[in-house]
């Protein structure tokens, strides 16, 4: 599969030890995993498209800077 890096949200590292367990047991090489924490709302609620939240483009047009979004993530 020649997969080397995957970057993720953090809401999926539940699922990464089902998926390294299937990597070892098709004998291929386990990628180095990165889950980033998720960009969320003023209440804490996650972005998602499923909840019509807005796009990251609309909140660049409203003057919103990446670490506006950020928040208190380490760096």
């Amino acid at each position: 599969m020649k997969i080397t890096e995957v970057v993720r949200g953090a809401d999926l590292i539940t699922s990464t030890f089902r998926q390294l367990l299937l990597y070892r047991a098709l004998g291929h090489d386990v990628p180095a995993f990165y889950h980033c924490p998720l960009v969320t709302d003023e209440q804490g609620i996650r972005l998602a498209k499923r909840s019509d939240a807005l796009a990251l483009r609309t909140l660049r047009a409203q003057g919103r800077t990446p670490e506006d979004l950020r928040g208190d993530w380490p760096t």
